[in-house]
């Protein structure tokens, strides 16, 4: 089957559900899924490529990569889940003295712009982290941390959501 070809049935997939999401069985909902589809294939073409890719040509490739996708989609899920709880407990807590926020160094080890934005992206979305800048050579995130009093504790889960990210989308 030509590459096309797949990439037309995955958008056309994506239209449907994207009209099931919306519970709207339109002519407008279908397009409004299409131009969806075509976008998050623009944007993540890991499973359109990954169909042509020795990757996933080998038995089982395309489950190994929904399988990589959904643990990270969980493990940031988790992460995002706890940061909201450690904000709340931080806020109702009287004496704010105790907290430390900083500004941590965090090298990068994923190189390509997309995976970049997207580790930077879900750090800004989740509670009590932000990325305030990436260096002008793509070697360093900047990124403000509630608590920057163990910076390696404080890491270590961006260093884990960037593994998942190259495991995803390499």
């Amino acid at each position: 089957m030509d590459a096309r070809v797949r990439t037309g049935i995955l958008v056309v997939l994506f239209a449907f559900l994207w009209m099931i999401l919306q519970e709207s069985y339109t002519l407008g909902s279908f397009v409004g899924g299409l131009v969806v589809g075509l976008v998050i294939l623009l944007i993540f073409p890991a499973p359109v490529h990954g169909l042509i890719n020795p990757y996933v040509r080998r038995p089982g490739g395309i489950f190994r990569w929904l399988v990589s996708a959904a643990h990270l989609f969980l493990y940031y899920t988790r992460h995002w889940l706890r940061g909201n709880a450690e904000m709340a407990r931080l806020m109702l807590r009287r004496d704010l003295s105790t907290i430390t926020p900083g500004v941590l160094k965090f090298p990068l080890r994923v190189r390509q712009p997309g995976q970049v934005a997207l580790l930077a992206n879900l750090i800004t979305v989740t509670p009590g982290s932000y990325t305030v800048e990436v260096s002008d050579d793509w070697d360093v995130l900047y990124l403000h941390v509630i608590d920057a009093s163990d910076a390696e504790a404080a890491l270590a889960p961006i260093r884990r959501i960037e593994e998942l990210i190259m495991e995803v989308l390499q």
